[in-house]
């Protein structure tokens, strides 16, 4: 199970309060659905019941993240599917329920594990960064102010490298996002620097 702590979302929210989201996974060999849950915080501490936004049977959900997207002004999230080697992207409708709207492939059997959100290429538009394990490689999604993305940029950590858990900060002072992913084989941590001319 994966916690994530986001918000507001509209419907059940209380402004400004964070809400939880929480990715589900099946035991392996277990027939049932994995899941993406939302659950409202009253804005005293205490949370609603889970609501299903995502039932499904072995999408593996490894990871999600946050954003407005398609800058209508709603927060609406990404979750990853790691046995369909996939991104989805769901958006927040006005009553604050969501919909599946955008499907990315990270590529065949690439298996990725985390995403994380930032705007890569300074343009005042989410953009999304994943790794993907199996591939060895990290990929970018630059994402258009319509909630599209553009198709998938790869950038190879080492062959060996299986790059799990990925973050974004500025490592050299330069003012573009760089982004650290972790090396599970090679128990190793791998720095890639933006050189984006922007």
């Amino acid at each position: 199970m994966k916690i994530s702590l986001w918000g507001p979302f509209q419907s059940g929210s209380v402004e400004g309060i964070a809400n939880l989201l929480v990715t589900d996974t099946a035991r392996l060999g277990d027939s049932s659905q994995d899941h993406v849950y939302i659950l409202f915080n009253n804005g005293f501490g205490y949370f609603g019941e889970p609501i299903v936004l995502l039932a499904e049977l072995y999408i593996q959900p490894m990871s999600l993240t946050v954003g407005d997207f398609n800058n209508d002004n709603y927060i609406d999230f990404v979750v990853v599917n790691s046995n369909r080697n996939i991104l989805v992207v769901m958006f927040q409708n006005k009553n604050g329920s969501f919909q599946k709207q955008i499907i990315l492939s990270t590529g065949d059997f690439s298996n990725p594990s985390s995403v994380v959100t930032d705007d890569f290429n300074s343009d005042g538009q989410w953009d999304l960064a994943v790794s993907n394990s199996y591939a060895h490689n990290v990929g970018i999604f630059i994402g258009v102010r319509n909630g599209t993305f553009l198709s998938q940029i790869t950038f190879p950590t080492n062959s060996q490298s299986i790059p799990s858990a990925i973050t974004s900060v500025d490592l050299n002072n330069d003012g573009q996002l760089d982004l650290i992913a972790i090396g599970n084989r090679l128990n190793a941590i791998h720095i890639l620097l933006n050189t984006c001319d922007c």
